[in-house]
């Protein structure tokens, strides 16, 4: 036999109570005399033995009727063969971002929550795990509180975590009955719950509804001084060809509006460029809420700061680089001020032959402090020494070709130093050619490479490097109009720019350009809330890491010392809102409820099969009759 609540047997020592009452006479007698008994009533004489057997009778039946409510409270059954002893209820409860969808008016979490405190008793023993939050070994009167506040994760309903938690209970060697409230969206495989040594019973909840419409992502189509062209995604599920209404606000003023249809191509926004500013686009859906806005910060058009360093004449490099979108200068290295070097945007190494060890050390915390470089080697150019520049093997000594020049035959448009650049595949083009003494290792995204399937040009987010020099005795590349988009492109690149918004709870690096100092960090709010992000600090700019600190989306300030340096705007990552839920075939071997009352039931049933305690209160209550009975006809 096995008891729920086995402290109660502790009250059994109250059993003594009636021993002491019937061993020892309480009742004092008085003698009152009387003048004349004559007119007392008589009596039948008792005989000492019957008055014993009368308080034997009455102690046994005291005893048991008191023994019987205790065992009864103590809720005993009949330990079943491999039945575990259940000494509480564990409930994982899904707070993800699906679960805010809307039925009638309330979202599903919500009434989950509600019904989750009205079907166990206050004083039940539970453990609460939500995807954020933990709540062991409690009750429900102890956490109703911080329930009904309960917020939503920006997490994923995960079975792994369940599986956890399981895997701690066994190693406790816990038993419980386990209760997972989810919507099990996304989720193809429910069995690894069977694994886990623990009866499960699964509560599936759902919208009424699975119409919906959301702001999928914003992206930068085109910027250009006084312009930019906004990129909108719409995506819709249930509207068919209606048309869906869609704002778009400007520093909290509303801009433009326009509809979206079924099978529309990207909505695209052309606004006026006015420097650094902040919006967001709009739909109206009264499903998922938190998908119905996407907020986004535009930072300040600058112009890039170029330098080259060169001891040649390059005048090509005048007409990319043109005083009304970039800020050029051209240098010696005899002139290099290595201070200034901490606010050049793109520095240009225009085929240098002599580097001195401390232009390349000065060169090589450039590269490793985040700046950008574009190296055009020399023709008596080493390629250890651009290699240790460049912090990475790209140069190597060519073996010397008799057949002349090198033609450059493919144009890799897939390069994103080519987006915009090309409405077709290129054909019929007029290929530049080149001589070098150096190749190169494609360690970098390909540009341009040779009919020999070297690389001419190889580049990334941070250096563009060219096979050769682009002198007129090496190269006619200066004349090719390839020139132009690949450095005027990678000039005017800066991917600070075109972060339109983050993503809450991903790990996130923002560059922020500030001046070096340590002595008060930076720090981002949005109002309510302000945080201090990891941070990272190099002679160039400061880098904001940022994991889960971000929980609310919205636009929020960087500030440092009161300064505000720049806005960024954090959004909720939209794998939530894709209503995609398993059919009843993956639940076929769980005992699945639609509603969370049901499930408890059921399992407040099953624990009272083979429950006792309603007969020890039968028995309770015979007990009650029979000393009655006894009192009554036993003389």
């Amino acid at each position: 036999m096995i008891f729920e609540y086995p402290h109660f047997l502790y009250a059994l020592c109250l059993l003594v109570i009636p021993l002491i009452v019937h061993l020892f006479q309480f009742r004092k007698f008085e003698r009152i005399p009387f003048s004349n008994v004559q007119f007392l009533e008589k009596i039948n004489a008792q005989t000492r033995r019957s008055k014993s057997i009368k308080k034997w009778l009455l102690l046994v039946n005291r005893t048991l009727l008191l023994g019987c409510i205790i065992l009864a409270f103590a809720q005993p059954n009949w330990k079943v063969a491999n039945r575990p002893t259940i000494a509480l209820q564990t409930i994982f409860l899904d707070n993800s971002l699906s679960m805010s969808a809307q039925n009638d008016g309330t979202a599903m979490l919500k009434t989950a929550v509600q019904d989750l405190i009205a079907a166990l008793p206050e004083d039940q023993q539970v453990s609460i795990y939500t995807l954020d939050k933990s709540y062991p070994e409690t009750t429900v009167a102890a956490v109703r509180n911080d329930l009904l506040e309960l917020g939503y994760s920006n997490k994923s309903f995960d079975l792994n975590q369940v599986l956890f938690q399981l895997e701690e209970l066994k190693s406790k060697n816990k038993s419980s009955d386990v209760v997972v409230i989810s919507d099990f969206q996304n989720i193809i495989d429910i069995q690894p719950l069977r694994s886990a040594g623990q009866k499960t019973s699964l509560v599936t909840i759902k919208p009424n509804s699975e119409k919906q419409v959301s702001v999928d992502s914003l992206y930068l189509k085109k910027r250009t001084f006084g312009s930019i062209e906004l990129g909108c995604r719409i995506k819709q599920q249930g509207y068919g060809n209606n048309s869906i209404p869609v704002e778009l606000f400007i520093n909290g003023k509303l801009k433009t509006k326009t509809v979206y249809n079924q099978g529309r191509e990207d909505i695209t926004f052309t606004i006026q460029d006015t420097g650094a500013m902040n919006g967001y686009v709009a739909v109206d859906d009264s499903n998922l809420l938190f998908d119905n806005k996407l907020y986004f910060s535009i930072q300040a058009l600058f112009k890039p700061k170029v330098l080259s360093i060169s001891e040649i004449k390059s005048k090509y490099m005048d007409r990319i680089f043109t005083s009304d979108e970039f800020v050029f200068q051209s240098q010696t290295p005899g002139q290099l001020d290595f201070a200034a070097l901490n606010f050049v945007d793109l520095l240009i190494l225009n085929e240098l032959s002599n580097l001195n060890s401390t232009l390349v050390s000065r060169l090589q915390q450039f590269v490793k402090d985040g700046g950008r470089i574009l190296l055009i080697p020399s023709s008596e150019g080493n390629a250890d020494t651009y290699n240790a520049i460049l912090g990475q093997s790209v140069y190597s000594p060519k073996t010397p070709n008799s057949s002349g020049p090198s033609t450059v035959s493919k144009v890799h448009v897939e390069h994103p130093i080519f987006d915009e650049v090309f409405e077709s595949e290129v054909k019929n083009f007029q290929y530049p050619t080149y001589l070098s003494n150096l190749t190169m290792k494609p360690v970098l995204g390909r540009i341009l490479s040779d009919s020999e399937g070297l690389p001419f040009a190889i580049g990334s987010a941070q250096l563009l490097c060219l096979a050769g020099p682009l002198s007129n005795d090496f190269s006619n590349f200066t004349s090719s109009p390839l020139i132009v988009p690949i450095f005027y492109n990678f000039g005017f690149r800066s991917d600070q720019q075109n972060t339109l918004y983050c993503n809450i709870g991903q790990n996130t690096k923002v560059e922020v350009i500030s001046e070096a100092s340590s002595e008060h960090p930076i720090v981002v709010e949005n109002g309510k809330d302000s945080y201090i992000p990891l941070q990272t600090q190099t002679n160039r700019s400061i880098t904001l890491e940022f994991k889960d600190e971000i929980q609310e989306a919205g636009d929020y300030l960087v500030k440092k010392n009161k300064d505000e340096l720049q806005s960024l705007s954090f959004n909720f990552d939209r794998r939530e809102n894709q209503l995609n839920f398993p059919s009843d075939e993956v639940f076929s071997d769980f005992t699945v409820f639609k509603e969370i009352a049901p499930a408890f039931d059921a399992l407040k049933k099953e624990k009272e099969k083979g429950g006792l305690w309603k007969w020890f209160l039968i028995f309770a209550l015979i007990l009650i009759g029979s000393e009655w009975l006894i009192l009554k006809f036993v003389k």
